[in-house]
């Protein structure tokens, strides 16, 4: 994101520097996760319109994000928007909990607009998605070693939390680094997911 209109300091940023402080009280680290931490604290956003992102003290953004690429047509955009709605109103619900007609069809789209897809599994997270995706690897091909980009992140479960943010000191050599797992509380035996190659800039 790109902020617009104002700097960060504490006058601009005083409601996102307040909100922050209180989610700090119901929320480990004040974040529902890392990645959306930085110093000296989160803008916490209060709406969002077709590109633009806005926050508690009213300053304006240009939102590159888009929510990790989910939100491809930006906020609020209408022919979304109405397409929730036809959805709420003929059948009362966005979502079943239940085997439905609509997943089929989703899942006979995708197959073919993608011709590598021949089956589809819907995950509810691209945590979950990347734990059944080894899953499967692992049932397939009968190994059990994962390979990594060094210094990437691979999903938030323990599995690929290892050398995501390596400090440099401790993490060896380039072409052969250690494993570094990215918090403690993590067992030993994940240390075993080597990183392959730590990528340079």
């Amino acid at each position: 994101m790109l902020k617009q209109e104002a700097s960060f300091d504490s006058d601009s940023n005083r409601k996102s520097r307040e909100l922050y402080a209180r989610a700090c009280e119901v929320m480990p680290g004040g974040v529902t996760a890392n990645i959306k931490y930085f110093e000296p604290h989160p803008i916490m956003m209060e709406k969002g319109k077709g590109s633009r992102l806005y926050d508690a003290d009213g300053n304006e953004y240009i939102d590159y994000l888009l929510c990790y690429g989910a939100l491809i047509h930006g906020h609020g955009y209408e022919p979304v928007m109405q397409a929730v709605y036809d959805q709420l109103e003929s059948q009362g619900t966005t979502i079943f909990g239940t085997p439905h007609q609509l997943e089929i069809k989703m899942a006979e789209k995708l197959v073919d607009l993608y011709p590598g897809i021949e089956m589809v599994r819907y995950t509810n997270s691209g945590l979950e998605a990347t734990l059944l995706a080894v899953r499967a690897a692992m049932a397939y091909t009968g190994k059990e070693k994962i390979a990594k980009f060094e210094g990437h992140y691979h999903g938030g479960s323990n599995q690929f939390l290892v050398s995501v943010n390596p400090d440099i000191e401790k993490s060896g050599s380039q072409n052969e680094p250690k494993s570094i797992p990215e918090s403690t509380g993590m067992p030993d035996i994940l240390l075993k997911i080597r990183s392959f190659y730590r990528l340079t800039i």
